[in-house]
């Protein structure tokens, strides 16, 4: 049974690698003319729900107190791995966490990663020794930075071509952050 501590220790955890995504998640939200794109607004805003909904349940079910020590920028789970955090800055109003896996050898297991849920799905799998479940999680989540970048540079006009950019790397962000959201039943 998780404690009060338990469930308070890693939501602690989990807002030091997040640092302040809360603040991101109201700041980028900007409505387009195209009724297609804000529908599409809406699905993502649903999956990350959902995924966020999945990533508490995980850690919930989780020995916390064992598991999780938080040093500076990083968080270091069960003395197996740290999870190193980095800041890219996008522009004055948002910035992007990515997150690194390093094993207790100080080797850097995987880089760049974009979502915090696949971190710690990748380090579940890790830990359970399902190296190839972990692998397809880290290039599902290279793929989501991809599209995420994609969306990044198409939307900085009002032009036609570039909108429809938007709206495919949006569209494929989707699809990975479905199939993301599918390995946590697995």
């Amino acid at each position: 049974m998780v404690t009060e501590q338990e469930k308070n220790l890693m939501q602690s955890a989990m807002d030091a690698l997040n640092f302040d995504t809360k603040q991101t998640k109201n700041t980028s939200k900007k409505t387009h003319v195209n009724p297609d794109i804000e529908a599409m607004a809406k699905i993502l805003e649903n999956f990350n729900n959902a995924t966020d909904s999945a990533t508490n349940k995980v850690l919930a079910e989780t020995d916390i107190e064992k598991t999780i020590t938080k040093k500076n920028d990083s968080v270091i789970v069960g003395g197996l791995y740290e999870v190193k955090i980095e800041k890219e800055f996008w522009n004055r109003k948002k910035n992007k966490n990515y997150y690194s896996i390093w094993d207790a050898q100080g080797n850097c297991v995987f880089e760049n990663i974009a979502l915090f849920e696949s971190t710690m799905l990748i380090i579940k799998n890790l830990i359970k020794e399902d190296y190839s479940q972990s692998k397809k999680i880290y290039n599902l989540d290279q793929s989501y930075i991809k599209y995420l970048r994609d969306m990044r540079f198409s939307k900085k006009t009002n032009d036609s071509i570039m909108e429809a950019k938007y709206s495919n790397a949006k569209h494929n962000m989707l699809q990975v952050k479905e199939q993301l959201k599918n390995c946590f039943f697995e």
